[in-house]
């Protein structure tokens, strides 16, 4: 993400002194990261900062042994935030490393999705966050597990379907 960021014409090293970019490496625990996060956000409403950017990398879970099913959890509360709040938050996540049922969950929690180039402004898969947190990991990716059957259980065949789906939007 930072190599990203540095490619992009803005100080970057300035931006972390300055307390403009925070950098987090992520949190053993649900609690904690979700009370880390509240803390992103009184931040910004108590220095009346006109917006938040929020950039994930989604594959820092795994190393700290993170449980993804939180991870996901948290996406949907940080989702439900993002409504609250003027902000954008921005997920990445690498094909090559993401195991395909946690990139089913992945599309479900989000509800804007940027699939090969393509922006799918209202994801027909996404599940708001009061409809999710109560779900069953089975019924989370219910509606994905079908689709994915329809694309032949091929993860670039559903990621064609998603972006041809932007397309027409």
């Amino acid at each position: 993400m930072l190599s990203r960021l540095r490619a992009q014409p803005v100080d970057v090293e300035r931006r972390i002194a300055d307390g403009g970019f925070r950098l987090h490496h992520g949190l053993d625990s649900f609690q904690a990261l979700r009370e880390w996060t509240q803390a992103i956000f009184t931040d910004a409403e108590r220095a009346a900062a006109p917006l938040l950017r929020w950039l994930e990398e989604g594959l820092w879970p795994a190393p700290l042994g993170f449980p993804m099913p939180h991870f996901f959890e948290f996406h949907a509360l940080l989702n439900f935030q993002v409504k609250h709040y003027p902000s954008v938050a921005l997920c990445q996540y690498d094909l090559d490393q993401i195991a395909t049922h946690h990139l089913l969950t992945a599309i479900a929690v989000h509800r804007h999705l940027l699939v090969e180039g393509a922006l799918v402004r209202d994801n027909p898969f996404y599940v708001p966050a009061e409809e999710f947190l109560p779900l069953s990991t089975t019924e989370r990716e219910r509606d994905l597990i079908r689709l994915f059957k329809d694309v032949r259980f091929d993860v670039r065949e559903l990621l064609a379907t998603l972006t041809g789906y932007a397309r027409i939007q």
